[in-house]
């Protein structure tokens, strides 16, 4: 057997890699690979954005001339005219007036005058009041009662009368006095008097108390020197009910009148 062999020498050819039919172009840096990354994301946010900023716009006014389908024109709605109310010159017929029914006249009644009598009512006319009288001890003597209704049990007696005082203080002193009778003229004692002179002064006394005036009498110390002013004097029961209607009384700045008289007498049941 030879020791020829003959695929000894024989290298078979290798088959060309892809590395080397491959041909090696110009290669991009990683920084100009992400710069071109970067402008493509933000062409696209930004049309994004558009996008949305238009929409928006349009669902809120769809008549935009952005608006690539803008809405139809909604047509006018006919009005629809009642032929009844129109006339054919084109006048408004006007609602006919039914006119106004005319009142009846009321027939009058003529009342013949018949012959009454006219009723005479009677007048009450005040008695004649005589001015209180000083004694000589300075009471003062009861007067006759002047019967005048007034819807109160009492009434005033007479007309306000004044006179000077009689004790050591002389002009140095304002008071209101006087006495309470009954219908035949005897001293009533006990029966509170008020005296009142605007909202400052108001005072009590009783009958009884200051019989220098008489035995039912009473005195209502005002001030230590006689001056102008408007007072009111009444008698009350001893629950305040008024007994008397209200007196006014004009006091005055004299010394000879320094003292206001105001005398009550009984006209009516207590």
């Amino acid at each position: 057997m030879s020791d020829f062999d003959p695929f000894g020498d024989f290298a078979a050819d290798q088959p060309a890699t892809l590395e080397e039919v491959k041909s090696v172009g110009p290669t991009r840096s990683p920084r100009e690979r992400n710069l071109i990354y970067n402008t493509i994301s933000l062409f696209f946010l930004a049309a994004t954005v558009g996008c949305c900023i238009v929409t928006v716009l349009l669902i809120r006014n769809p008549t935009l001339a952005i608006n690539p389908f803008p809405p139809a024109t909604p047509q006018p709605t006919p009005t629809l005219f009642s032929l009844e109310s129109v006339q054919v010159l084109g006048e408004i017929d006007m609602p006919k007036m039914s006119p106004t029914p005319e009142e009846t006249p009321t027939p009058e009644i003529a009342v013949e005058p018949t012959n009454t009598p006219p009723i005479a009512f009677p007048t009450d006319e005040p008695s004649a009041t005589q001015t209180p009288a000083l004694t000589a001890t300075g009471a003062i003597a009861p007067l006759e009662a002047t019967l005048t209704q007034t819807g109160f049990p009492f009434d005033l007696q007479a007309s306000v009368a004044y006179m000077s005082h009689l004790g050591a203080e002389g002009c140095n002193y304002m008071a209101i006095a006087g006495q309470v009778f009954d219908g035949d003229g005897d001293p009533l004692l006990g029966v509170p008097v008020v005296a009142e002179g605007g909202d400052l002064f108001s005072a009590l006394d009783f009958t009884g108390n200051a019989t220098q005036y008489g035995p039912a009498g009473y005195e209502i110390y005002i001030d230590a020197s006689p001056y102008a002013g408007t007072f009111t004097v009444k008698l009350v029961s001893e629950t305040g009910m008024a007994l008397s209607d209200n007196v006014v009384v004009e006091t005055s700045d004299s010394c000879s009148e320094n003292i206001a008289i105001v005398n009550f007498v009984q006209v009516g049941p207590d």
